[in-house]
């Protein structure tokens, strides 16, 4: 029997479709825009919850309490930090993600005759908040207003990095970090990036059709530094 598009409310085929997803992502995640850090920790929440599923389906094994326990690892699966729908909104959002892929993935082919949306005509904002370590908070908002919200029509941005004195001309010399479909986006650069590096920012909106708009004027900071806006 053909198990629905992710989220699965049968717990039985939502296992058995972070089985598959994670076997999928495990093998190439660079191939649907993740990082081996993020798999990492999304097998240790697969493994959690599919080790409480079958302690709390046994009836051998089966109490409230344990079965209040696979509640809240499914929770942690499914809701929380590079949980399932994190995963699967990263990869919606990927530039390299085809319908073929989300197929695979068993997750949702966007709708090719929705009524039409244009692409985003203008650039979003760019402020960097704070930063932790190796991680940069980042807020987005729409350019002509001084509103902290994305524009009619947006779904999320990506973003982009580059290390470097000044910010390069082609998108090409860019580095994908993420997307978002929330207006604060924490971007979680590399381990190796030195600290006192000079990080450049831009991003782009996108629509439900993943159609991009055009680039923000890049930001910069120096790790663990100030910021400073580009001409």
């Amino acid at each position: 029997m053909a198990i629905p598009p992710f989220p699965q409310r049968k717990e039985a085929e939502l296992l058995s479709w972070s089985t598959s997803f994670l076997a999928l992502i495990t093998a190439e995640p660079e191939k649907y825009g993740l990082n081996p850090a993020q798999v990492t920790a999304y097998g240790h929440l697969h493994n959690e919850f599919a080790n409480a599923y079958a302690t709390a389906t046994n009836p051998a094994t089966n109490s409230k309490a344990n079965v209040e326990i696979k509640n809240n690892a499914k929770a942690a699966m499914l809701d929380g930090p590079n949980g399932a729908r994190q995963l699967v909104n990263i990869i919606q959002a990927y530039p390299g993600t085809t319908n073929n892929m989300r197929a695979e993935l068993n997750i949702r082919i966007p709708d090719m005759d929705p009524s039409p949306v244009p692409p985003p005509t203008t650039s979003p904002d760019l402020d960097i908040m704070a930063t932790f370590g190796h991680t940069i908070r980042v807020r987005l908002h729409e350019s002509k207003t001084p509103h902290k919200k994305k524009p009619a029509g947006v779904k999320g941005a990506s973003l982009f990095y580059y290390i470097g004195d000044e910010p390069p001309n082609g998108i090409e010399d860019w580095a994908w970090i993420g997307a978002t479909t929330r207006t604060t986006f924490d971007m979680v650069l590399p381990d190796s990036t030195p600290f006192g590096s000079k990080v450049w920012i831009t991003a782009f909106w996108f629509n439900n059709k993943m159609e991009s708009g055009p680039a923000a004027t890049p930001v910069s900071i120096h790790l663990p530094g100030g910021m400073q806006q580009a001409a």
